[in-house]
């Protein structure tokens, strides 16, 4: 069971939602749920809300809620903090606050995990998991048309090709994906969504992580070599290795700067959620970035370059936030040894 605290707006339900990759179909609210029957969802948002209904009503909180966690053990369940301020003069205000606190100690009893949101940032309370290695396997997504022809495909919304499709169905058959991984973030192009229901079709929900696009090429885009090599800008760019600005597009620092906050950002939450696998479906220059900032030992940007459908994996020791470099492996190295 998990606790998540806070004071009122927060962010609580905001981070559990956009961190676990769980829908609103399972979260019940303690202000609207029915109390003639005991919530019937996983998640319980707004628990101060519940109590207080219950106390209106003169209903047993503790003997209630004890029959709704042997319905749900892994329950996570949110509350607000209520018990700071001026002790209220109405006798039913105050038995809530008693009520809502002592629930909510009991609670953190029993919790795995207990955590408390403030403005939107998680601060982790209890936590009785083991802290070990975590996993952190990259994936590019599976080929496109693009692809094939070898164009520039950056922000174009592309979908995978057939044989793009066919060659992630032969990897996964083989074994050469994690199949059941703690969390798995997307970028939001269709090829990344695409590939992950590929390589990992039992996982049925994906968190996307916007800043982890592809280079936005401009006007590049869309184009091959033949067809651009003519261009003074184009010149330029391939001149400085592919990391000055592209006209209507990013400069390398730029997409690796968003790439990396992205990246940052999840691992943080999964380390927090004491996470042990993270799966990433994302595109081979936000690889290259994120490698060429945490892989050890250290090699340039493009050393990391990897084709449609491979990736590598980092281990993160002791649960620790990213601080330093990790070391790096080719995906598919461990069925080869």
């Amino acid at each position: 069971m998990r606790l998540i605290i806070g004071g009122t707006h927060q962010g609580k339900l905001d981070w559990y939602l956009r961190t676990s990759g769980q829908s609103m179909q399972q979260v019940a609210d303690g202000e609207t749920l029915p109390l003639e029957s005991l919530p019937d969802r996983p998640v319980l948002n707004r628990l101060h809300r519940w109590v207080y209904r219950m106390v209106q009503q003169g209903k047993d909180v503790q003997a209630a809620m004890e029959r709704y966690l042997q319905r749900f053990p892994d329950a996570v369940i949110l509350c607000d903090e209520v018990g700071c301020g001026v002790v209220p003069i109405d006798p039913v205000e105050r038995q809530w606050r008693e009520e809502t606190g002592r629930l909510c100690c009991l609670l953190a009893q029993r919790a795995q995990r207990v955590e408390r949101i403030f403005c939107g940032i998680a601060m982790t309370l209890k936590a009785t998991e083991e802290l070990g290695k975590m996993k952190i396997i990259l994936v590019r997504h599976g080929k496109t048309q693009s692809n094939q022809e070898h164009r520039y495909l950056g922000w174009t919304d592309e979908p995978l090709c057939e044989q793009g499709m066919e060659e992630l169905t032969q990897k996964m058959r083989r074994g050469f994906y994690p199949q059941t991984p703690d969390r798995v973030v997307c970028s939001p192009m269709r090829r990344c969504v695409q590939t992950a229901e590929r390589i990992c079709p039992r996982v049925s929900s994906y968190i996307m992580e916007e800043t982890l696009r592809e280079t936005n090429f401009g006007i590049f885009e869309g184009k091959t070599y033949e067809e651009l090599k003519g261009d003074p800008d184009y010149q330029r760019w391939l001149a400085s290795n592919g990391e000055g600005p592209i006209p209507q597009g990013e400069s390398r620092m730029q997409m690796c700067a968003r790439c990396l906050a992205g990246f940052e950002r999840q691992v943080a939450c999964a380390l927090q959620e004491g996470k042990k696998e993270l799966l990433f479906v994302v595109h081979g220059g936000s690889i290259m970035a994120i490698l060429e900032r945490y892989a050890q030992p250290a090699q340039p940007f493009y050393a990391f370059h990897v084709d449609n459908g491979d990736g590598y994996i980092l281990e993160i020791p002791d649960g620790q936030p990213l601080h330093g470099r990790y070391p790096v492996q080719k995906l598919g190295e461990e069925e080869n040894k």
